[in-house]
């Protein structure tokens, strides 16, 4: 029995002692870091953002706000007052606080029939008389 332990002590011994030069090789082994050369910035993209402010329209009724259309660059949305029918509360039932914004999509005119410019009028063949 006491060869047995002083035999692992001794292992482990040799491994303590045989594993301290490997691992202050290893550093000392590690390569250097490659070295960074300076780059010239050259010139400034030419961007121009002109900030536009938003077209905001508000609908009232009785001193409350019932809309808001809000025309934005490009896009176009309207935001409604969240109004509960009858007598439920918000969070019961049914009900929720949240209403998000209603985006125009497309804006079609089904009552107005657009106009040929006069070039399309000489385009079109003579009518047989």
């Amino acid at each position: 029995m006491k060869r047995s332990s002083t035999l692992c002590l001794t292992l482990v011994a040799a491994f303590a002692i045989a594993g301290i030069p490997l691992q202050a090789g290893a550093q000392q082994a590690a390569p250097k870091p490659p070295v960074l050369e300076k780059l010239d910035e050259g010139q400034a993209p030419e961007v121009t953002i002109r900030p536009s402010a938003p077209e905001i329209q508000e609908k009232r009724e009785q001193g409350k706000i019932k809309e808001v259309h809000v025309h934005s660059g490009g896009s176009n949305y309207v935001v409604k007052a969240n109004e509960q029918p009858g007598s439920i509360q918000p969070g019961e039932g049914q009900s929720t606080a949240i209403r998000v914004p209603q985006w125009q999509i497309l804006d079609f005119d089904l009552g107005m029939r657009k106009e040929k410019p006069e070039g399309d009028k000489a385009a079109t063949p003579p009518t047989a008389k």
